[in-house]
């Protein structure tokens, strides 16, 4: 199944020559105990994972730009949705050797796969309502290298049994993703031409330092380029790093709806301001640093309880230091960890 792509030219000077693009799973299913593809579980909401069930996942890696190719793959990585998990053990991938479709009418037997796993997140990681990420990239050039799509990838659950989100049902969680990043400084020749201009489809992502525009027409024009790109916080584990600089990080309390900014010794002159919403109300404030300082953590807010917003903007405003805007919205449901917004940064992250 082709994924519909719109054209889109970049003309831009990128600081940094990473592209990183995401591709929506294409196809998805998952066998039956008996080891069949059944028509039901073509149109399944999610996809059940065990030691006797298998999920099937097709990418269509023939609407990369022409730029990718098995010489300049940096990494490629399978963005999987946890929509519940029981006793889950590790889940692993292989690669799928034979044609199959989600589309069957009746029940069929599944594909060939290797026996040799690419891939595995391990079972610390399965966590109902979380992402995970398994490393294909080996797959992924060795596909590339041959031309065309390949047939996807087969993951299980090792040991329990784990529910990931699929394509026919975006209520329970988004599904599966191919994410993959190439050095586009080193072209099919393996030289070091970047390309001024790069044709590619939707969901285009920069993996660097962007500058776009003639930066005229202003007294003092900004001296760095910029990241721009969405982001996803789903767990509040103490100390789990959100959004960062070069010397600070903005990073979850341990809490729902709680954040704080850890600073390392001596971060520069640093100011940051924050305002966060919650229920009716709202609460700003602003930390100053001096330089030198030593090591230390900034409690921002940590009120147990409502809170549903957060902009946050840190770093050091003098000589060009790096500055990092964030602007979170949480869940409406007060016992959910998960926040989501965008990240705007001077510091590639």
């Amino acid at each position: 199944m082709k994924t519909l792509v719109t054209s889109i030219v970049i003309s831009a000077f990128v600081t940094a020559s990473a592209l990183a693009i995401s591709l929506p799973v294409a196809e998805d299913t998952f066998t039956s105990s008996a080891g069949a593809l059944t028509p039901a579980n073509g149109k399944a909401p999610m996809l059940t994972l065990n030691a006797n069930q298998a999920a099937l996942l097709q990418f269509d890696l023939v609407s990369l730009p022409a730029q990718f190719n098995t010489t300049n793959i940096v990494s490629a990585r399978l963005k999987i949705y946890i929509v519940n998990a029981r006793n889950s053990g590790d889940l692993v991938a292989t690669s799928i050797t034979s044609p199959w479709t989600e589309a069957v009418v009746t029940n069929t037997p599944m594909p060939t796969s290797d026996s040799i796993i690419i891939g595995t997140a391990p079972a610390a990681k399965i966590q109902a309502k979380r992402f995970v990420t398994i490393d294909v990239t080996s797959a992924v050039a060795a596909t590339l290298n041959v031309g065309g799509s390949g047939f996807g990838f087969m993951l299980r659950d090792t040991s329990g049994q784990t529910s990931i989100a699929s394509k026919e049902g975006p209520g329970l969680g988004p599904a599966a993703q191919l994410e993959i990043d190439a050095n586009l400084a080193l072209d099919a020749a393996g030289s070091s031409q970047f390309p001024g201009s790069l044709t590619v489809g939707t969901d285009l992502k920069l993996a660097g330092l962007l500058r776009q525009g003639s930066e005229t027409g202003t007294a003092e024009p900004a001296g760095r380029g910029l990241i721009i790109r969405r982001i996803q916080s789903t767990n509040s584990t103490l100390g789990s790093i959100v959004a960062r600089t070069d010397t600070l990080t903005l990073e979850r309390d341990g809490t729902t709806d709680g954040w704080r900014i850890v600073n390392s010794a001596n971060p520069g002159q640093v100011v940051v301001s924050y305002i966060i919403q919650f229920g009716q109300g709202q609460y700003w404030d602003s930390i100053i640093l001096a330089n030198p300082s030593t090591r230390g953590t900034n409690q921002l807010y940590n009120t147990a309880g409502g809170a549903n917003y957060l902009r946050c903007t840190f770093g050091n405003p003098f000589d060009l230091g790096h500055q990092t805007e964030v602007s979170l919205s949480r869940s409406p449901d007060n016992t959910s960890p998960n926040w989501v917004g965008t990240v705007i940064s001077s510091y590639n992250q």
